[in-house]
């Protein structure tokens, strides 16, 4: 979703995008980080369907597995984007220690083919 913001040193105002998803207990709707220039770009975020480019087309979902560079594969989500979901979807802070040991211990790392 967009966001309007204004350019302090010129005053330029431009449209800045990211997801929103609903709270799972309040039901409010909340806004995901992190900013991104384009809507195409902030989806990417999120997009556990899989992303890739293509002849230089970006593409998301179940088409990314056969494009010429993946770039997340069908069924993962970056570590990071996991620990902002958890907070502002669930109320779920994850401590930093407990997160870089679930990353050293290789549990966060999607099974390999």
């Amino acid at each position: 979703a967009p966001d309007t913001t204004t350019k302090p040193s010129t005053g330029e105002t431009f449209s800045k995008f990211r997801c929103r998803a609903r709270h799972v207990e309040s039901g409010a709707v909340v806004a995901l980080p992190p900013y991104e220039l384009s809507e195409e770009a902030a989806r990417t975020w999120y997009e556990v369907d899989g992303v890739g480019i293509d002849a230089g087309a970006l593409a998301l979902g179940p088409a990314a597995a056969d494009c010429d560079y993946l770039l997340r594969r069908p069924g993962t989500l970056a570590a990071e984007r996991l620990l902002d979901a958890l907070d502002k979807l669930a109320g779920v802070k994850v401590p930093a220690e407990a997160f870089r040991a679930a990353c050293a211990s290789g549990a966060l790392d999607p099974p390999r083919e």
